[in-house]
This record gives structure tokens, sequence and C-alpha cells, in this order.
């Protein structure tokens, strides 16, 4: 099959050199996923099998759509560190292992109790102190991630990707508090 032979560039295609690579930049990540992974996506693009037999457009659709999630994958920091740990054979047990260390746990409670009374006093300027915190505490997490990731400790990465999922999710509770103040 023709298709076949055109995808062995997207099957290998890795962060950099050295797979344990983090970069954390969008102009990194753009510049990862350019020439030859470019050509190799409009190669398997559907649009390129219109006269193929049905199992060749299938595959192409197939292909594509990988090619799509994995450039989804490289753009998402959070998804990104999980699938690097995924390589490495470290598993997140996000549903089993909620354990995160204290000073984490006593943050989440002052950002929630903080929240509280933003909510309550429908006060947005407390919201807005709180949208700074979690900005500044997930680029925090981001660095942190790609250091450990850099030297690789994904059981560390791991433990980072948990924080860096709760800050995101925290996040959007402030983001519908918001919506509510404005409501």
């Amino acid at each position: 099959m023709r298709l076949r032979r055109k995808l062995p560039h997207l099957i290998s295609c890795r962060t950099t050199s050295n797979s344990s690579s983090f970069p954390s930049s969008s102009p990194s990540i753009r510049a990862l996923w350019t020439p030859p992974t470019a050509k190799s996506r409009s190669r398997v693009h559907p649009d390129k099998f219109v006269n193929a037999t049905d199992a060749e457009k299938r595959v192409a659709m197939q292909w594509s759509t990988r090619s799509n999630e994995a450039y989804q994958t490289l753009k998402n920091p959070q998804k990104r560190a999980q699938y690097l740990c995924e390589l490495n054979g470290v598993d997140l047990k996000m549903e089993s292992n909620t354990a995160m260390p204290m000073e984490f746990l006593m943050q989440q409670m002052e950002w929630r109790e903080e929240l509280s009374e933003a909510r309550a006093g429908k006060d947005g300027d407390l919201l807005d102190k709180l949208d700074g915190q979690l900005r500044a505490a997930r680029k925090a997490q981001l660095a942190e991630i790609e250091q450990h990731c850099n030297s690789g400790d994904y059981h560390a990465v791991a433990q980072g990707v948990r924080a860096l999922m709760f800050i995101e999710k925290f996040g959007e509770e402030v983001r519908f508090a918001y919506d509510a103040i404005e409501a």
C-alpha cells in the first residue's frame, strides 16, 4: 500500500533528538512541528486519496487523525508531559493517586477560601488576584515539570502533572465565578 511507505516520519516524530525534552514555548513547539512533519502530514491528508481504494482512504483518514492528535498533544503542555510519562513507563494513576505535598494542599485550601469569599462578596478584584496567583502557579508548575522531564525524573513529572491538572481545573472554577458575578 503506497500510504504505508509515507508514514514512518509521523511514527518516529519526536519533540527533539532527545525524547525527554520538554519545550515550553509556543515558538519552540511550532518549530518542532514544521518540516519534515508538516510535509509528512500533507502526504497523508485524506484529500490526497480521493481516487484511492476504500482501504487506502480509511488508512489515510486514520493517519491524518493520528497526526492531528499528535499535534494537539505536542501543543498542550499537560498532555505533552502525560505522554512523555507514558513513553517512559510511568503511569499517572490519576484516579487512584491523589496524594500531594502538604504545601500544595495548604495552597489549595487558601485558594478555595479566597474563591468562596470572592463569590460571596461578588468581588471581582479578589477574583483578579486569585487568577493572577493561579497563572503564576501554573507557570511555576510548568517550569518544574520541564526541569524534571529534562532530568528524566518521570515520577516527579507525574506528580507535577497531577498538580497542574488541579490548577487548571481550579482556574475553570475561577472563570465560572467571573461569569456568575457578571450575570
